[in-house]
């Protein structure tokens, strides 16, 4: 009886397709939750799933590619809006601290 199994670094065309698929959807949505503080972990597997899909199809897989460059703008703004909401919150304290000496309450 033939051996049947496939070996490990073959993968079907139909599975790098729904790989890029998954990381053009993921780019987008990372993006969309970038300010939320999800964008970071959504990118990440935005870029994993396109790069699983551009290691079987590296010549015809546009699609792996913007959803790539989408996961990296969407992990880009999650960091930004870390950043801004660090910065906001650390105001903020400074801010109360002044209403209340002042007495305003």
């Amino acid at each position: 009886m033939p051996d049947m199994s496939l070996p490990v670094e073959t993968c079907p065309a139909w599975e790098a397709d729904r790989n890029a698929a998954l990381s053009l959807a993921l780019g987008m949505i990372s993006i969309l939750t970038g300010f939320m503080g999800y964008g970071l972990g959504i990118g990440i597997a935005g870029l994993i799933g396109g790069r699983l899909s551009r290691k079987v199809q590296p010549e015809k897989n546009g699609m792996a590619l913007v959803g790539m460059i989408l996961s990296g703008i969407g992990m880009a703004v999650s960091v930004i809006g870390m950043i801004v909401l660090c910065f906001v919150y650390s105001n903020l304290n400074g801010f109360s601290t002044f209403m209340m000496t002042n007495g305003v309450k």
